[in-house]
């Protein structure tokens, strides 16, 4: 089988390209968040942090996040495009996603290790995130540190700020 490779979203206008769409939704009943994969996005918004992972010519993974001059995601930035700062020095993550049969298989370490590296090309100051309290040590591996709980309330979750500086 090929290695995965990576892909900026749009490198240039083409009709082909798509990239995934991830719908995630809380299950009560289990207490979960339950992630769905499509593809259908056109990652438009900010492709020069939208990288997705192929193998074998089919989209597995994704990483993106807009970037700020904030050293945390506020919920606004989810819905609001126009907070994209393409000369912001932190770059945020807002999903990590890797297609559920391709899981466990270090796909997701090597998208975060990626858009780090992209982060560092284009020279910003660090990288921030939010994530579960479960996944502080995930991201604490890429030395992301933990800020402590955010102030986000997006999806009704409890979040923790996570930020990686690079100097």
């Amino acid at each position: 089988p090929a290695e995965p490779g990576f892909k900026r979203a749009i490198i240039a206008p083409h009709p082909d390209i798509r990239l995934p769409k991830i719908q995630c939704s809380y299950d009560s009943v289990n207490g979960t968040y339950v992630s769905s994969f499509e593809i259908c996005s056109d990652g438009k918004t900010f492709p020069e942090s939208f990288l997705v992972m192929k193998k074998d010519g089919v989209i597995i993974g994704m990483i993106n996040g807009c970037v700020s001059n904030q050293q945390v995601i506020c919920d606004a930035m989810y819905e609001d495009e126009s907070l994209h700062d393409p000369y912001g020095a932190y770059q945020t993550v807002f999903g990590l996603d890797v297609h559920p049969a391709h899981q466990h298989q270090g796909y997701a370490g090597e998208l975060m290790q990626a858009l780090i590296e992209t982060a560092k090309k284009e020279g910003r100051t660090g990288m921030v995130l939010t994530c579960k309290k479960h996944l502080v040590g995930f991201y604490e591996r890429f030395g992301f540190h933990n800020m402590g709980v955010s102030a986000s309330v997006h999806g009704g979750a409890e979040w923790y700020d996570m930020l990686l500086c690079f100097a």
